[in-house]
């Protein structure tokens, strides 16, 4: 009895590798479907392509539908592909890629800032692939930088946005103050912001962030920067004038003039600056385009109006912070080729036109901001012309200077001196910067 039991058993089983092999096969060989209109053409060397793609986005993006009708189209047009989509919360996917890659199973794509990967030397360089298809002139300038680093690509750009004003029509009408307009710097803001605060009320003119990313948007206004690239050398320029004079401008708003409640010491405390925005406490927030759908959803009776981030101290419009993101091909990856078909294909219109449409999240190449949708929307109106030229926070591609930097403008925030301790941080990050390179 027990040797056919045995005997049931392997049959069983054999059956099922052979099931298993037989819809392998069958998969492999089944008539590609056309792409959908504006993807990219199958591409003739990945046709016989097979295996599973293995694809890790930040959660709330694998949530997203477009995702999941983008990998059923491409499963379709490459029948020998299985793509597993999985969501990884977006601070620990740097953390996550690496250790997959010291264990010998990276994810074929992942996403995050591509620089700061391949900075690290934890992302495969891409060069071959964007010279093979060419297209990299209709992408805009500062996506691709966020792709870029000393010189090689990468990864693919994803999605775009970059740092505006937002402000409150009804606050700024009821105090007389008129809306930022050509020409408004700096200085005007923080003599709007006066008038538009009253903490015996508790309402204030703006809600503040110690977030890096934040906090650069005043510096790139105020022509500083943090770090400077030369003949392929990193040197971290925190004490640069322009630099300390924007951190200044920004950390005394709270400290001396008082014109927003003091940040938290939380991570994201800039999500409390939109919670006070919506609930009508603060006038004014500096954030991106992805708070457009907050205000709509959580206060849709709020008149909000948008403006280009201020000019600097200096009077000069420039341009400002980068944000969004982009896909890279993890060391070691099984199917980099197909992996870059992917993210081609995330990347064409009629995904992108969805990431935007559905989700606020702004496409990367030229030419998609041609479509209607762009044109309905004045806020999106404002923030398109704000785009051109605006630079990624490049200070993340160093985890220690980063961290050296965000903790000296958080002191500031606490009444700690501007040029002092950014002078501290200076030391702290071009150490770290220098053993990076020296690895």
């Amino acid at each position: 009895m027990r040797s056919r039991r045995l005997v049931l058993l392997l049959s069983l089983l054999l059956a099922g590798c052979y099931a298993g092999d037989r819809d392998e096969r069958a998969a492999t060989h089944a008539s590609p479907a056309p792409p959908p209109p504006g993807a990219p053409a199958i591409n003739p060397a990945l046709a016989q392509a097979h295996g599973t793609l293995t694809i890790w986005l930040a959660a709330d993006y694998a949530q997203a539908p477009v995702f999941k009708q983008l990998d059923t189209a491409f499963e379709r047009s490459y029948p020998g592909v299985h793509v597993k989509l999985l969501g990884v919360p977006w601070e620990s996917m740097p953390t996550k890629v690496k250790t997959a890659i010291i264990g010998g199973d990276p994810p074929d794509v992942a996403h995050y800032h591509p620089f700061v990967l391949g900075a690290q030397g934890f992302a495969e360089p891409l060069d071959d692939l964007w010279a093979q298809w060419g297209q990299e002139k209709a992408f805009l300038p500062g996506a691709m930088a966020d792709a870029s680093w000393n010189g090689h690509r990468y990864g693919v750009p994803l999605d775009i946005n970059c740092t505006i004003l937002m402000y409150n029509r009804a606050i700024l009408a009821a105090h007389h103050v008129a809306p930022p307009a050509a020409g408004y710097t700096l200085a005007d803001w923080r003599r709007d912001l006066l008038k538009l605060t009253d903490p015996a009320k508790r309402t204030y003119g703006l809600g503040l962030s110690t977030g890096p990313w934040y906090t650069y948007a005043f510096i790139r206004a105020n022509g500083g920067e943090l770090v400077k690239l030369d003949h392929g050398h990193v040197e971290a320029t925190f004490t640069d004038p322009r630099t300390v004079q924007a951190v200044q401008f920004l950390t005394a708003l709270g400290t001396r003039d008082h014109v927003g409640p003091t940040p938290s010491t939380k991570a994201k405390d800039y999500q409390d600056a939109a919670t006070l925005f919506t609930m009508g406490q603060v006038a004014m927030i500096y954030t991106g385009p992805w708070d457009f759908d907050t205000v709509h959803k959580d206060a849709p009776k709020l008149d909000f109006g948008v403006s280009r981030f201020p000019a600097g101290l200096d009077g000069v419009q420039r341009a400002g912070v980068q944000g969004g993101g982009g896909l890279f091909v993890p060391k070691g990856a099984h199917h980099r080729a197909l992996a870059f078909e992917w993210m081609k294909w995330a990347t064409s219109r009629p995904f992108a036109m969805r990431l935007a449409e559905e989700q606020g999240r702004f496409p990367v190449r030229k030419a998609f901001y041609d479509d209607p949708f762009f044109k309905r929307d004045k806020h999106i109106q404002t923030f398109v012309t704000a785009l051109p030229g605006a630079s990624p926070y490049r200070l993340e591609a160093y985890p220690q200077a980063d961290q050296a930097f965000q903790d000296a403008v958080k002191a500031c925030f606490y009444g700690a001196d501007a040029a002092t301790e950014l002078a501290k941080a200076q030391k702290i990050a071009q150490l770290s910067i220098d053993a990076t390179e020296a690895q």
